[in-house]
């Protein structure tokens, strides 16, 4: 049977290190805070060893953390249904907005190399066309990479390019046109 226990305080004893545990009979399910219009609150450090579903988003004001010993992926389930994962920096509204960091893991001992930081589209499925890596589609501004950048693959430009400095090449570099000017002599 089931019944309502109105209790001011749960603890497994008075002192000591004594666990509290709560379980559900089967596979009935434990509801903490499903009648109250309050929130929940879980003061110390704690672990969710299963998988953790939320229906409405996680607020966090604190970093997230992910532990070490493996890799880890932030992703979205597989879905029928084409789902995108935005990262954003916090919208400032009376300010400057704030700048979003995708930085590899810094090196901290002596000769070893940090890791890099990658983007890659998706991935297609048979027949498909694998998914674009785009920077600055929607910016207004420039696009500025800082230091020197080598380009593997072909370098296909619809705006032409703007050069304060050398272009070197190993390959064999083809223009559509070269002139010293649109008019004049």
């Amino acid at each position: 049977s089931s019944a309502t226990v109105t209790v001011p305080a749960l603890r497994s004893a008075s002192a000591g290190d004594v666990a509290l545990t709560i379980n559900a009979a089967g596979t009935g399910t434990i509801g903490i805070g499903t009648t109250s219009t309050g929130a929940v609150t879980i003061t110390p450090a704690t672990t969710v060893t299963g998988a953790l579903t939320t229906s409405a988003g996680i607020t966090n004001t604190g970093n997230f953390t992910f532990a070490s010993g493996a890799d880890r992926v932030l992703s979205i389930a597989t879905d029928t249904v084409a789902r995108s994962l935005t990262v954003a920096a916090a919208v400032n509204s009376v300010g400057t907005g704030g700048g979003l960091i995708l930085a590899g893991g810094a090196a901290t001992a002596a000769l070893q190399t940090g890791g890099n930081a990658t983007l890659n589209g998706g991935a297609s499925g048979a027949g498909g066309a694998n998914g674009q890596v785009l920077i600055g589609a929607s910016n207004t501004l420039s696009v500025t990479i800082t230091p020197a950048t080598t380009v593997t693959g072909a370098l296909t430009t619809s705006g032409g390019i703007t050069n304060t400095g050398d272009i070197a090449s190993s390959a064999t570099v083809t223009v559509p046109a070269l002139r010293s000017a649109s008019a004049g002599d």
